[in-house]
């Protein structure tokens, strides 16, 4: 019977033979992840989902929240030491898409590339995620936005280069970004996600290497609070514009853990659970 095939038929047969070999040759995570539901945090930062009640969402697995000495975000002062020069190396590739996620308290970049070394250590990129208004108090102030990366190591510790962002009267944005931004009100909604187009990190890595970096030892600043972490905190922040700005809180809306106690001293929540005559 094939001779009573037209040739337009088999045109069209052949077309759709060749589209199915080329899309199973150049399958990629983006595709890997269609059928797969993202993720909504269970915890988020106001009312009773917010950091007051992280501990009572999950007894068991959020103890540190509540009870832990060394707790992240903090107010950086003049305790706080500089990170030798030199003694950190950080590599993240241009790529050419990235999974962008709504996690419910926060948007997440996956499926990135890159390293850190830090005194002798290595780690791999995990994720990068954003937090507004931003949750550290570089020298007491506040920032309208905050970048963390999130490095992991083999050993499962993890280390965080972050970036406060202040917002530019001339209208000047770091281009990574204005890169990540561009796609982000097609993940308006908790559970959904896109695909960036190309991202470039090296202005980003250039202001990093070019300026003071913060280190400290503390924690996560989300459930389960889990310490031992080492911060990475650029100096100096970065720039974006005000319309950018505005069109991401939007989506982002508030996500910032309040400030924590000094490092060692007494968790902020067994302090005033001693105040009111109760125990944690």
């Amino acid at each position: 019977m094939l001779k009573y095939i037209s040739l337009q038929r088999l045109t069209f047969i052949a077309i759709i033979i060749q589209a199915a070999l080329v899309g199973s040759a150049q399958a990629n995570p983006i595709q890997s992840r269609a059928d797969i539901t993202i993720p909504v945090a269970t915890f988020g930062y106001t009312e009773l989902k917010g950091p007051l009640h992280w501990y009572g969402l999950n007894k068991s697995a959020n103890i540190v929240c509540a009870e832990g000495k060394h707790q992240s975000p903090i107010v950086i002062d003049s305790s706080i030491g500089f990170a030798p020069n030199g003694s950190i190396e950080v590599q993240i590739p241009k790529i050419d898409h990235a999974i962008f996620e709504n996690e419910g308290y926060t948007v997440m970049l996956i499926d990135t590339n890159g390293t850190l070394k830090d005194s002798g250590k290595d780690y791999s990129l995990s994720q990068f995620h954003f937090h507004t208004p931003g949750e550290h108090l570089l020298q007491g102030e506040f920032y309208p936005m905050e970048l963390h990366f999130v490095f992991q190591s083999r050993d499962t510790s993890k280390a965080v280069m972050a970036f406060s962002i202040q917002l530019d009267p001339l209208g000047v944005a770091e281009p990574l970004l204005k890169e990540v931004f561009a796609k982000v009100t097609d993940i308006a909604n908790p559970g959904t996600y896109t695909t960036t187009g190309p991202l470039s990190f090296d202005s980003l890595l250039h202001h990093f290497h070019s300026n003071p970096i913060y280190k400290y030892t503390d924690s996560l600043t989300t459930p389960p609070c889990s310490e031992s972490v080492d911060w990475l905190i650029s100096a100096e922040p970065i720039p974006l514009d005000v319309a950018t700005f505005n069109m991401v809180k939007k989506v982002l809306k508030f996500n910032a853990r309040y400030p924590q106690n000094k490092l060692g001293q007494t968790n902020l929540l067994e302090v005033a659970a001693h105040d009111f005559g109760c125990n944690i």
